[in-house]
């Protein structure tokens, strides 16, 4: 939720036609799209939903690493990427480890 959040701040912030430069090139409507996904996806892991769980955290590695690839994401922002890449494989790995205790 804290992730979809920042995305909804930042593509508010390009609505707005904020104009610093340093902050500029995260700044893409289209944000907004990726913060309601991401909504979307976090409220069914929430509910326990492997697939959520699992697309939520593929579509994290992706972008991710297509904003690597582009040179659109900052080599110093790895921390970052490391830090919630955690949060999502964790929420990953504890719906599988739910629903194997679940069934038994």
């Amino acid at each position: 939720m804290i992730g979809a959040s920042v995305n909804a701040i930042f593509a508010w912030l390009s609505s707005t036609g904020f104009s610093d430069e340093r902050v500029t090139r995260f700044l893409n409507p289209w944000m907004l799209v990726d913060a309601a996904l991401v909504l979307i996806l976090g409220l069914f892991v929430f509910r326990k939903s492997r697939i959520a769980a699992t697309t939520l955290f593929l579509y994290f590695v992706v972008v991710k690493v297509r904003q690597i690839h582009l040179d659109a994401l900052p080599i110093g922002h790895i921390a970052g990427i490391i830090f919630f890449g955690s949060f999502y494989f964790n929420a990953m790995r504890a719906t599988y480890i739910w629903h194997t205790s679940y069934k038994t």
